[in-house]
């Protein structure tokens, strides 16, 4: 991990008049850093620090190399260093996300100086990759997808949801992946959004739907499909129909996703889809995808960012009937100069070729 992204961020600093920032978040303490270390980092216009437990500064100095420019001190005998880093009248921001109010007095009593509550000045970074981070998705999606055929095939009568979830999670090991979160439903628990499946046998007409989040080396992917076995209709009045739409909601986005100049934009060609349905959405339809599973960009209504090239996103059309059923669609691409490529994504078709698995 070399210092670029530390000088990305020290410009940002400077732009926004602060001295130095605090980061807190793991995930931006890992992007920044590249270590996994609990403790927080220090970024000044010309140092870096990074504090932890005393018992992690060896082994976390010997992941740092050389070219990072982070120096490791202990939280527990090093501290009052942080007392003479900065002048007295510096502005120091400090990432509140992830931060408790007691921690938050701490900094303040150190520092002694002013001190700014800040969020996603990091997070914003963070939303354009960069072609190491594309490649390390794009090789998540190639097994995530090699992986759904494999659960698709074994979509039959009588197999039970967890059975084609522990197969999810042993290909996914195989293949040195961590399992994030692993969904496989049928029927009436497809319409509970947060239930992960359970033992619940397939049977003739069902529905099913296999949504499939991992990571490698800090870096997730994910991807989802809805698939019928036998003719979904016939427990479901207009499933097809609704199917389709859901179908049209992504292809909206996708079709969308350069045309448009900001997300706030984008997301009101979505709501028009939505509407079509009448979806009261809660949740949201697009996200950023990297280090987190939900990252910036949010897209959502108000949300005047623009749309740029090497943006990651998830995108997740999706809609629940309670106690009847649920469909949900989600691909990770990735935008280019003018359009946009599929970094994860499996077959996916239209309503008169809706993806039927014969039994």
């Amino acid at each position: 991990m070399n210092n670029s992204r530390i000088d990305v961020l020290r410009e940002e600093l400077k732009r926004l008049n602060l001295d130095a920032l605090v980061v807190t978040t793991k995930e931006n303490i890992f992007y920044l850093s590249g270590i996994n270390f609990p403790g927080f980092l220090i970024v000044t216009l010309y140092e870096s620090i990074f504090f932890t437990l005393d018992r992690y500064v060896k082994e976390a100095f010997d992941l740092l190399n050389i070219y990072s420019g982070i120096v490791v001190r202990s939280k527990e005998k090093d501290l009052e260093i942080l007392e003479d880093l900065l002048e007295e009248n510096s502005k120091v921001g400090v990432e509140i996300k992830s931060l408790t109010l007691k921690e938050l007095d701490i900094f303040k009593r150190i520092f002694k100086t002013e001190i700014i509550e800040t969020e996603n000045i990091i997070e914003k970074i963070r939303e354009v990759k960069e072609e190491d981070e594309i490649e390390k998705i794009r090789e998540i999606g190639a097994k995530l997808e090699h992986i759904m055929e494999i659960a698709y095939r074994m979509i039959e009568p009588h197999v039970s949801e967890i059975d084609i979830r522990e197969r999810i999670i042993e290909e996914l090991e195989r293949r040195n992946l961590k399992p994030e979160n692993i969904r496989v439903v049928s029927g009436e628990n497809t319409a509970d959004k947060y239930y992960k499946g359970g033992f619940r046998r397939l049977s003739k007409d069902d529905i099913v739907i296999i949504d499939i989040l991992a990571s490698l080396d800090g870096y997730k992917a994910s991807l989802a499909r809805t698939f019928f076995l036998g003719d979904p209709s016939v427990k479901y009045d207009e499933i097809k129909e609704i199917y389709e739409k859901i179908y049209h909601v992504e292809d909206t986005m996708l079709k969308n996703i350069r045309r448009c100049s900001n997300i706030s934009e984008l997301q009101k060609e979505i709501q028009n889809e939505l509407e079509k349905i009448n979806w009261n959405t809660n949740y949201f339809t697009a996200t950023g995808i990297g280090i987190e599973e939900v990252e910036e960009p949010i897209f959502k209504i108000g949300n005047y960012s623009h749309i740029k090239k090497n943006m990651v996103i998830k995108l997740e059309p999706q809609i629940y009937f309670p106690e009847k059923f649920g469909i949900l669609i989600k691909d990770t691409i990735k935008v280019t100069d003018a359009n946009f490529v599929f970094l994860a994504t499996y077959k996916k078709t239209m309503l008169d070729e809706i993806i039927i698995k014969p039994y």
